[in-house]
């Protein structure tokens, strides 16, 4: 009995607008073969007649598409042959559609993929339908009311292409990428769609080693069902695009979390030259209690009256701007700028001034509090930052200004600033003190050097607090648990010259920070050389430095002794230098000091080549190997992988590197691989971080043909495989239980977990007869 089947046999719910065309998707017929057996295939829409239960609603034609007409809601169905198909669309017309806005970058500036405001790039396709695994349908086939529309349902991934019939882009002149999004669906936690963009290289060629790749990750505080997002990412929050001047595809990846999206106005633009444009993401939300807050700027709070752009005759243009929501003051080309209050704030109730501000491409920049008189006093803040950088500026810091009398603020310096949450506040919002005990080390003690932590037997410490440190010391308990506490600190120093420690084996330092009001901290090591004396010319030191650091909480900053940069020597490490700021001011409680080295810890990357194989030559069909001649393969990574490709040499053997993986397709269809006669498949595998690793074969069947009914595969799946080491996997071609033929193999997948973060090394890539 024919069993046809729309949306793949499910009820499926649409949202849409008036004036949307929406496909059927997933008809198929299952016909019971007469071995027992379903056989499943794809059917063309002429073959159902379509019907709507409310056509004033939506209407459906003969070629599946349905149209939405006005609100309300109708039910689209499907007969075959006059059998009723399962699986249905719910359709429900919110109303008219909204375009997203209209792009105002200058056309000059722009490089346009997709949009009705400028002339587009040729492209391959803005679907490739990636088989086997992509389930998204839709492309480039939607105007609503003249407007036209990508629109994608079914979503897992999909990918724009501008490779093979059109060119590669150029964008090494542009500075960002924008485009707008609107999900079609209600946006769940946990949701997300991914945007990447990736690079194939000079050689215009996907698969090799040149290859790059970027993306920025939206969720569920982004996104929202019918309305549209605008993202505007610089190329350089995109890490690991290592070039732009071969871009070749933009893929979306919402793996089914978010299955129906419209997108518009895809384009690369330039910004002007200034580098990031701005912040894609609103500042963090403040968490004080509105009542222990006096507000100058913030959606947050009620501000008080004041004048944002008074007229002192400065160069600085001032702008409020919308950053993902938020109401934000922007200032461009800035040399000196002021901030006027209404009247006079006694702030002397207060603790702390709070500032958020945001820079790419500041060199210097001070904030100042203005008192009557005028009696001022500058803070330097740390520029430029990444990303948002919040400080909390103890108000002492601006003494001698009259904190009853404060009648103005002043920024100046460089650049362009984004500032927002600029207030007072009262410092009951944050513990001054620590109840809890700082995390218990879990290094190996045989790979630690302790200066000072109760989980570990500590070397010798000459002092806590040499007598040039600024700074008050003393050794207190924390929950039962031994700590430094500095207070009125600057910095201090803390020496081993006595028995200087040698660290020439370790690989990080690390130490646990916790403090009620830092602003900034540092960390100094200081090597006394081959003479193992302070102060002679063999001396080296390098100082590493966190701003905006946590308050409240207990900091782990494990480091790695290689960020010290100039610290060349470490045989004969004598002093520890550490710092705050505000300066004289700020309190720091400090437990768990020590080095470490890597111990027992998987390493990274394979220093050693795989296992030689010893199977005769006679008996092999190699895909890669080295020890045998080759099979001829169409590629190592299709261009519906997730996942990317490096050709490296490990100790003078060559390998293949994959990383970033969900999938990755290997293709023999130019010439499949008949291993009817072998009993075998081999690979050797390392990996230091996979947790799963999966192996699928897939044979074209007698047709020699991709994606037809006569195709059969089967994966095998090894969980928990070891790390660190090179796996040689001799898997019976038995295994794969399904692969009921092995005449044409023209596909090997593998698949590693955890899903887009694991990375692994592949050789020795075979089949034989045992």
């Amino acid at each position: 009995q024919p069993r046809p089947s729309i949306f793949d046999g499910a009820d499926v719910p649409i949202q849409t607008f008036a004036g949307v065309i929406t496909p059927v998707a997933s008809l198929k017929q299952t016909f019971n073969l007469g071995d027992g057996q379903d056989q499943t295939i794809s059917v063309a829409p002429s073959y159902f007649e379509f019907t709507s239960s409310d056509p004033s609603v939506a209407t459906v034609n003969e070629r599946g598409m349905i149209t939405a007409v006005g609100s309300g809601e109708a039910v689209i169905t499907a007969t075959l042959n006059g059998v009723e198909a399962k699986g249905s669309a719910r359709v429900t017309v919110v109303g008219n559609f909204v375009s997203a806005p209209t792009p105002t970058q200058d056309p000059s500036n722009v490089i346009s993929i997709f949009s009705d405001a400028y002339t587009n790039q040729p492209v391959d396709y803005y679907n490739g339908y990636w088989a086997p695994f992509q389930t998204t349908v839709g492309q480039d086939d939607i105007n609503i009311n003249g407007d036209n529309i990508i629109g994608y349902s079914e979503l897992n991934f999909v990918g724009i292409q501008f490779l093979v019939d059109a060119p590669t882009i150029n964008a090494s002149s542009m500075t960002h990428l924008h485009l707008d999004v609107q999900p079609r669906e209600d946006v769940e936690p946990g949701d997300f769609l991914t945007i990447r963009v990736a690079d194939v290289g000079p050689d215009n060629e996907f698969g090799t080693g040149d290859d790059s790749s970027g993306e920025i990750r939206l969720d569920n505080s982004k996104l929202v069902n019918g309305e549209w997002y605008s993202l505007d990412v610089a190329f350089s929050e995109l890490a690991g695009l290592a070039g732009r001047s071969n871009l070749a595809q933009i893929v979306f990846v919402s793996d089914a979390t978010i299955s129906s999206i419209f997108v518009d106005n895809i384009y690369f633009y330039n910004d002007g030259g200034s580098g990031p444009m701005g912040p894609t993401v609103a500042a963090p939300m403040p968490t004080q209690a509105a009542a222990d807050v006096i507000s100058v700027f913030s959606d947050a709070y009620t501000d008080v009256d004041r004048n944002l752009n008074p007229d002192w005759g400065q160069a600085t243009v001032v702008t409020e701007v919308d950053i993902d929501g938020n109401n934000t003051l922007l200032y461009s080309g800035l040399n000196y700028q002021g901030l006027e209050l209404g009247s006079p704030l006694n702030v002397t109730g207060m603790d702390f001034l709070h500032i958020d501000y945001w820079t790419a491409n500041s060199s210097a920049l001070n904030t100042f509090l203005i008192s009557s008189g005028p009696i001022e006093t500058a803070y330097a803040l740390s520029v430029p930052t990444s990303g948002w950088a919040s400080v909390d500026i103890p108000l002492s810091a601006f003494a001698p200004v009259n904190l009853a009398d404060v009648i103005q603020f002043k920024f100046d310096g460089n650049g362009t600033i984004y500032l927002d949450n600029i207030y007072f506040y009262a410092g009951g919002g944050v513990a001054t003190e620590p109840t809890q005990a700082a995390p218990a080390p879990t290094q190996n003690a045989a790979d630690v050097i302790s200066l000072f932590s109760d989980a570990y037997t500590d070397v010798p410490v000459d002092t806590w607090q040499t007598p040039w440190s600024v700074g008050v010391l003393e050794d207190i308990t924390v929950a039962g648990n031994a700590t430094k506490k500095y207070s009125m600190l600057t910095f201090v120093g803390i020496e081993t010259l006595g028995t200087p420690i040698d660290a020439t084996d370790m690989t990080n330092f690390r130490l646990d920070v916790w403090s009620p009001d830092f602003t900034q901290f540092r960390v100094k090591l200081v090597d006394l050389g081959a003479d193992n004396m302070i102060g002679t010319g063999d001396d080296v030191e390098h100082e590493v430095t966190f701003d905006a650091p946590a308050r409240g909480s207990w900091i782990s900053y494990d480091i790695p002794l290689s960020d010290f940069t100039n610290l060349v020597t470490r045989g004969n490490i004598g002093q520890l230098i550490l710092a705050a700021q505000p300066e004289n001011a700020a309190t720091i409680y400090v437990d768990n000091v020590y080095f470490y080295g890597g111990g027992g810890m998987t390493p990274t990357e394979p220093t050693v080549a795989a296992p030689t194989p010893m199977e005769n030559p006679a008996n092999v069909i190699s895909m890669f190997s080295e020890a045998y001649t080759d099979v001829p393969v169409d590629t190592w990574r299709t261009d519906w992988s997730q996942g990317m490709l490096e050709d490296v040499m490990i100790a003078g053997n060559a390998a293949k590197k994959y990383s970033e993986v969900i999938f990755v397709g290997i293709e023999t269809l130019g010439s499949p691989i008949d291993a009817s006669g072998m009993t075998h498949f081999h690979i050797d595998v390392w990996s230091a971080d996979f947790t799963e690793f999966w192996v699928k074969l897939v044979d074209l069947g007698a047709d020699n043909t991709i994606g037809t009914g006569d195709d059969v595969e089967h994966e095998v799946m090894f969980i928990g495989p070891a790390q660190g080491e090179w796996i040689s996997y001799e898997i019976p071609l038995s295994d794969f239980t399904n692969l009921v033929t092995r005449g044409n193999i023209g596909q090997l997948i593998l698949s590693g977990r955890p899903e887009l973060a694991n990375t692994f090394w592949v050789d020795n890539v075979y089949f034989s007869q045992q």
